[in-house]
């Protein structure tokens, strides 16, 4: 009975203690800002919203909070529903671009989406080009390797990137294998290709070659499509090393 008296003594101070912010909750966790906004003069928002208008002419620019215009050209990075964002320059260009940060470690991989519009030929048209109405998205893939520039991912700079981890790098050598001899597939049926137009042309047959140089082009094609992911696999193993 006494026990229950002496734990009856302790409720007042507890929820003193709840109420002046003396007891961690979870409150706080959850009232962590999940929008922000840095700037190039190391100033960081955090406004409720963030919306990307994009225009051709005068720069794109985020809307904060359904008011507040900021010009991308004046942004470091900035988070907002759709992900996390860096306006950076990549590698050899001279504008920055807009780009999403996909998974982060000592490589950090970034996509840019485009939207390309399929275009058709019309000689009575001064670019002689003219939009058809239909559009596609095309996905790009950069990635920067400790917080250094960012560099567009491909084959070369990757293996480069990940050449001090011999695991990665063994995979990358596969890749490389891989591209080898999709490449000279790819020559050996293009010559064989022209070497049967040209037995054609001469004598109006088609030579057996023709398959052989079918057969070639068409191999390559089995051999690139595990390509992309055994770089995804070096990649993810080298970030899982560190």
């Amino acid at each position: 009975m006494r026990s229950n008296r002496n734990r009856l003594h302790y409720i007042p101070l507890l929820l003193t203690l709840f109420f002046f912010g003396l007891v961690p909750t979870y409150s706080s966790a959850q009232n962590q800002p999940n929008t922000f906004v840095g700037l190039k003069s190391g100033k960081v928002l955090y406004p409720e919203s963030i919306a990307l208008r994009e225009r051709g002419f005068g720069g794109s620019y985020l809307i904060l909070d359904g008011r507040d215009q900021v010009l991308l050209s004046d942004i470091l990075f900035f988070q907002n529903q759709d992900g996390y964002f860096i306006y950076e320059p990549i590698e050899g260009a001279n504008r920055s671009s807009l780009m999403r940060r996909e998974f982060q470690g000592r490589i950090t991989l970034f996509t840019i989406t485009r939207v390309v519009y399929n275009t058709n030929f019309d000689p009575y048209r001064t670019n002689n080009f003219r939009n058809n109405g239909s559009s596609r998205e095309r996905t790009e893939y950069y990635f920067r390797k400790d917080n250094g520039i960012v560099q567009r991912y491909n084959y070369r700079n990757l293996r480069i990137a990940l050449s001090d981890n011999p695991e990665s790098l063994a995979i990358l050598q596969e890749v490389g294998r891989r591209r080898f001899l999709m490449y000279s597939l790819y020559g050996a049926g293009g010559a064989i290709a022209v070497y049967s137009m040209l037995q054609t042309l001469q004598d109006g047959t088609i030579p057996l070659s023709t398959w052989l140089g079918v057969g070639l082009l068409t191999v390559p094609t089995f051999l690139g499509s595990g390509i992309d992911a055994k770089m995804e696999q070096a990649l993810l193993l080298y970030n899982k090393s560190y």
